[in-house]
């Protein structure tokens, strides 16, 4: 039994001893298999670590070896270059004797190109130079301090001071420097030409062309004196210098006397400025652009604006003028003086067109084969059909004052468009603008109650007084709006006077001038009314107001009977009816009567040719 003991036992030493060595080196392995930090051994990698040390030392040999050459090529270029004298042009490239590499050079100062070409200064200049150099892609700067030599001295300063500052051409005089700022120098001028500039400066110019001059300044310093010359160009008068040349002119030699009762003259250029004179009169009917007179019924304020023209310059002055009227009080021989009116000695002739906004009547032709503008002194009938209150084609308000009658056609040249017409479209359209009036050859409708704002100038909330970007201010807030058809077919002569005879009667309701008569135009710059501006009636429709203001306001109770003795050129109303194409005269009598006395007078015009 005890031997069995000891074997079992022995058994389990050897068990013992052997299991846990396995077992240790099952954990060792699996331990080797999950840490991270174990790194296998790279059969291929050469295990010598002396190759590693030989790479650093060759690194470190190759960087020595760099500072070394920079500082060998710096010790070279300060020895060469520090402060170093420049007065003449730098020798480039600049090249190391031993080291093939090129060294660059930077003067911040510019007084050295890129070429090394010196320009000197006037004074000595101490300053630096910034060499550059490259090697193995390696940059390296040096600043080493120069001095640049100048080539003058403090005479050359000052007078280097007066070259920059003297203007080389001038068009007014000159304001000559008596001392220079940090300089204890004393300065004298004197001209060469005293004829152009003189010696305080003072230029005279020629109209003609430019002039030259030589101004010499002597300058002292401490007692020693040296001179320089200074060229200077003196320019011509420039237009806008003839301008105003031309304006004192004017009012020097051309005081326009303030009451006008004959043709003056008005002069059109002058010779010693160049200059021309565009004359421009804002009653042309009564006192022309070109000075001619005809005398209106009664005295009347014009304002001749002159527009001033050198070249491609301009200015306007204006001139405000009373014309004065024959201002007849006897009743016959007022109305004397109107049939004189009416009888107008040249009968024109035109062809023109009417403009419209409709496809097929965009520009239609029309002919104008003359008339003469026999009074009809029945009352215009007027058919009211007004727009709804809250139409939202004008803003239901009411002028606080009316300062204008303002003109427009309607840019609708289709046969629909007449007055009838526009009343029809102003009633369904849902376009906002608005207008009183719209006329034709036969009929006129009112839109809107005469006293309220309507929209139709283009001018916004503008009032009258103002102006604006567009124009004068007042069409929509201060005007009455007349809409003048231009339909195709329609006899625009007998349009133009029945238009006539409206705004007569609204200038004479609100008391106001024929000036008051504006075009959409004046309001907005929009070219309306297109048709009547073209054909440039306008003065022709000012003149028929004129005679319906007079005849409306002091022919009451005179009664005209129109008998055409040319009946085959010319009917009763005054309309040719029957042009021959060539010039031709015609004849007619007016039966006047007033107050129970009766009187007869004949009239021959001319009609002029129709082509």
């Amino acid at each position: 039994m005890k031997n069995v003991f000891k074997i079992l036992v022995l058994l389990f030493i050897l068990l013992f001893t052997f299991g846990c060595t396995n077992t240790q080196k099952e954990n060792n392995d699996n331990n080797e298999k999950e840490d991270p930090t174990i790194v296998e051994e790279d059969p291929n990698k050469d295990s010598d670590p002396t190759i590693d040390k030989d790479d650093k030392d060759d690194k470190e040999d190759k960087e020595e070896d760099l500072v070394k050459q920079k500082d060998i090529i710096f010790k070279w270029l300060e020895e060469l270059y520090t402060d170093y004298v420049i007065d003449k042009d730098f020798p480039l490239p600049i090249k190391h004797p031993d080291y093939d590499l090129e060294i660059e050079f930077y003067d911040f100062d510019h007084f050295l190109g890129d070429d090394g070409k010196y320009t000197a200064p006037i004074l000595d200049y101490e300053s630096e130079i910034l060499f550059v150099i490259v090697i193995d892609k390696v940059e390296y700067e040096l600043f080493l301090p120069v001095l640049y030599k100048g080539y003058g001295d403090e005479f050359d300063v000052i007078n280097y001071e007066l070259s920059s500052s003297m203007p080389k051409v001038v068009a007014s005089n000159i304001q000559l420097r008596d001392k220079v700022n940090g300089h204890d120098a004393t300065l004298s001028w004197k001209s060469k030409n005293p004829e152009i500039i003189e010696d305080d400066g003072t230029i005279h110019k020629l109209m003609t062309q430019n002039q030259t001059c030589v101004l010499t300044c002597t300058i002292t310093i401490g007692g020693e004196s040296r001179s320089f010359d200074y060229t200077v160009t003196v320019n011509k008068v420039s237009d806008g210098e003839r301008i105003s040349y031309a304006k004192e002119w004017l009012e020097a030699n051309f005081n326009l006397i303030s009451n006008v009762s004959s043709d003056i003259d008005l002069p059109t250029y002058l010779e010693e400025y160049d200059a021309n004179f565009i004359w421009n009169s804002s009653n042309p009917t009564i006192l022309s652009s070109k000075g001619i007179y005809k005398a209106p019924f009664h005295d009347e304020d014009v304002v001749l604006t002159v527009n001033v023209r050198v070249g491609v310059k301009s200015e306007a002055l204006s001139y405000s003028v009373k014309v004065m009227g024959l201002n007849n009080t006897d009743m016959w021989d007022k109305i004397e003086s109107f049939l004189d009116f009416i009888n107008i000695k040249e009968i024109k002739t035109q062809r023109f067109t009417l403009y419209g906004c409709e496809e097929g009547y965009y520009n239609v032709p029309t002919q104008n084969i003359g008339y003469l503008p026999f009074y009809d002194e029945a009352e215009m009938v007027i058919i009211e059909d007004y727009l709804p209150r809250g139409s939202g084609l004008k803003p239901d308000q009411y002028r606080s004052s009316t300062q204008y009658i303002v003109v427009h056609n309607t840019g609708m040249a289709a046969p629909t468009a007449t007055a009838k017409g526009l009343n029809e479209y102003i009633h369904t359209t849902d376009r906002v603008a608005s207008w009183h009036f719209s006329i034709d050859d036969h009929e006129t409708y009112q839109h809107v109650p005469i006293g309220e704002i309507a929209w139709h100038a283009g001018d916004g909330s503008h009032v009258f007084g103002e102006t604006w970007s567009g124009g004068i201010g007042g069409g929509n807030q201060n005007g009455v709006a007349i809409e003048t058809c231009v339909y195709s077919g329609i006899d625009f002569n007998k349009c133009m006077r029945r238009l006539a005879k409206l705004v007569a009667m609204l200038l004479i309701r609100y008391n106001l001038g024929i000036d008051r008569v504006k075009q959409h135009w004046d309001f907005s710059g929009k070219d309306c009314p297109q048709v009547i501006r073209h054909a440039e009636r306008w003065n022709e429709l000012l003149d028929l107001i004129r005679l319906e203001m007079f005849a409306q306001t002091e022919l009451q109770g005179v009664h005209f009977e129109w008998v055409s003795l040319s009946p085959e050129i010319m009917d009763d109303t005054g309309s040719v009816i029957n042009h021959p194409g060539d010039s031709v005269e015609v004849s007619y009598k007016v039966i006047v009567t007033y107050d129970g006395v009766t009187k007869e007078y004949t009239y021959t015009s001319t009609l002029l040719e129709f082509k």
